[in-house]
């Protein structure tokens, strides 16, 4: 069963870069970090892309990649989300952290789709892009309504 993804956003604390990107560092639902936002140069209706870093990473990875996307005009997304540790061995009868990541990836869409227009997006233009491991935990659900 996928968890509610319920709450609401929680402060924003912001910061801006040279290249005009406005940063909303550890965005909360519900007390748990969900995402850092980046906005460039939107007027409204513009495209959201939510990155899903690699398996060996963290969301810090893809903030060059997601400056430069925001900087085009587009609300950038990057979630953090579980990696599972591919050195063990696939759990035969425990699925339980392939369940929480898949549950962490979905409230991540939902939550930027939800939000898209507090943060001037459209919320029917979502493209999900992921390195290594988050190409493949996006991957999974990102044909899930």
């Amino acid at each position: 069963m996928l968890v509610a993804c319920t709450g609401e956003s929680g402060s924003l604390p912001a910061s801006s870069g040279a290249d005009g990107v406005e940063v909303m560092r550890d965005v909360d639902v519900g007390g748990v970090t969900v995402a850092d936002v980046f906005v460039g140069p939107v007027v409204g209706g513009a495209p959201v892309v939510v990155m899903f870093h690699g398996t060996d990473g963290d969301p810090s990875t893809m903030e060059p990649l997601a400056r430069e996307v925001a900087r085009t005009g587009a609300v950038v997304h990057v979630p953090a989300w579980p990696v599972i540790d591919q050195v063990s061995p696939y759990p035969t009868n425990d699925a339980e952290p392939f369940q929480r990541q898949v549950d962490a990836v979905v409230c991540s869409l939902r939550f930027a789709r939800r939000t898209a227009a507090e943060f001037g997006g459209d919320p029917n233009d979502l493209t999900v892009v992921g390195h290594s491991g988050g190409a493949m935990a996006g991957g999974r659900v990102a044909v899930v309504d």
